[in-house]
């Protein structure tokens, strides 16, 4: 089974990405993690992507893309989850034609649904390692020392773009994208949405199980 969790900012789609691989024995995909990686790389790509990841920007589809389709092709004959990946209608016909070199399809595209104001809650408390890539939240999920990483003990910093003043602008450019990512998975009779907001996040995990068992039975 090949799965995609989509979502604004903010909405959860790492956490429950990743909870959803181990429970389901699929490989673990982030277009984050793949970016992080080739910015640690003393080469030109990586000096590129580093400089969109230090700034809070996204990287461009062309780098994006490129790094997906070798992932993907490099775990053909396994079962995946992708989160962070399509961000917009390009990036989703993309990934359509990396199925296609495969001749397989996606199996289920879950949409996790949240309000704006529990997104700003979310994303203006988010705290990262600059090392490690993990994310923190001053409220949800503090590190056990203030300020620092568990795994590591880097300093951990809050992005430009997880600042108030910048969330609200973050958010609407990215609603028009994922209306059509929506749509075009609403097309394919693949979408499913799960709202994700004031819920634990225990029991929007339950809701997205019970979405993929009825799927495979």
């Amino acid at each position: 089974m090949n799965i995609i969790v989509i979502g604004l900012p903010g909405a959860g789609k790492k956490t429950h990405a990743k909870k959803l691989s181990k429970k389901y024995g699929l490989v673990y995909l982030s277009s984050g993690k793949l970016l992080r990686k080739i910015a640690k790389h003393d080469t030109s790509l990586g000096t590129v992507v580093n400089r969109y990841i230090r700034s809070g920007q996204l990287a461009p589809d062309e780098i994006a893309v490129r790094l997906m389709r070798e992932e993907i092709l490099k775990l053909k004959d396994k079962d995946i989850i992708i989160e962070g990946f399509p961000r917009n209608i390009n990036q989703t016909h993309s990934l359509e034609r990396i199925w296609g070199e495969l001749e397989v399809d996606i199996d289920l595209c879950i949409y996790l649904k949240v309000k704006e104001q529990e997104l700003i809650k979310r994303l203006k408390g988010r705290r990262i390692c600059p090392r490690d890539g993990i994310i923190y939240h001053v409220e949800f999920r503090p590190p056990q020392k203030k300020g620092l990483c568990d795994k590591c003990g880097a300093s951990l910093y809050q992005r430009k773009d997880d600042k108030k003043e910048v969330i609200k602008e973050k958010i609407n450019k990215n609603k028009k994208n994922i209306k059509e990512v929506i749509a075009y998975y609403q097309n394919k009779e693949v979408l499913k949405t799960v709202i994700g907001t004031d819920e634990k996040i225990k029991k929007i995990q339950e809701k997205i199980e019970n979405l993929i068992e009825n799927e495979m039975n």
